[in-house]
């Protein structure tokens, strides 16, 4: 059985990455001030950030899954 696997990336700069999930809602994560961020929008508006981690933070990425499972590194 043969599992396909589809990633949309949607916006990529700055140590910004936004993906929509099969769900239909978009995931962001993103540096702030060397801190990792994660953001989510159903709708028109993006959720408050969400600080995940601090110190020195860079590139983060993010990757979710067919059953909408989201990994944020």
């Amino acid at each position: 059985m043969m599992v396909l696997l589809t990633l949309l990336f949607i916006f990529s700069a700055n140590d910004t990455i936004e993906m929509k999930g099969g769900n239909g809602i978009f995931y962001r994560v993103f540096t702030d001030q060397r801190r990792l961020c994660f953001q989510y929008k159903l709708g028109r508006n993006w959720s408050e950030a969400a600080v995940l981690d601090t110190g020195d933070v860079t590139s983060p990425s993010i990757a979710i899954t067919p059953k909408d499972l989201l990994h944020i590194v």
